[in-house]
């Protein structure tokens, strides 16, 4: 029996710093993730960005062939951004998501399981810590 194809989800984030956090303004799963970047002129925002943040569940070649973050990531480069991924598990060597990105980490604990990784609340706690660290650290 084949195995259904996850679906991509996109989200658009756009920040104010006066805000106190991003705002979504876009979510889209499927194709429609793919047409954000073109509908919302992603590609006007990231010219004018120093930083570029791109992430997803599982960073893997199909990311570095351009899929959603991937693509993402290469405008940034694009433009001369720094890019750092978040991914939920890097399912790719370190050296061969730095050819599409200039860093990434994975949010996930070396010592959480997969499915407690998975579990929503978690998730959202992991990303939490591993941008506010990453951020502290190296910004």
């Amino acid at each position: 029996m084949e195995k259904d194809k996850k679906t991509q989800t996109a989200i658009a984030l756009e920040y104010d710093p006066s805000e106190v956090a991003p705002k979504i303004i876009a979510t889209g799963k499927g194709i429609v993730a793919e047409k954000i970047i073109e509908k919302l002129d992603i590609e006007e925002a990231i010219k004018k960005a120093d930083v570029v943040i791109t992430g997803e569940g599982r960073i893997d070649n199909q990311t570095a062939s351009g899929k959603g973050p991937g693509r993402i990531a290469q405008l940034g480069k694009q433009y001369g951004c720094f890019v750092v991924g978040f991914s939920g598990i890097l399912n790719m060597p370190y050296d061969k998501c730095l050819e599409i990105m200039d860093d990434i980490k994975q949010i996930k604990p070396e010592n959480m399981p997969k499915d407690e990784a998975k579990k929503v609340e978690n998730a959202i706690q992991n990303m939490k810590n591993a941008v506010t660290q990453y951020f502290t650290i190296n910004m």
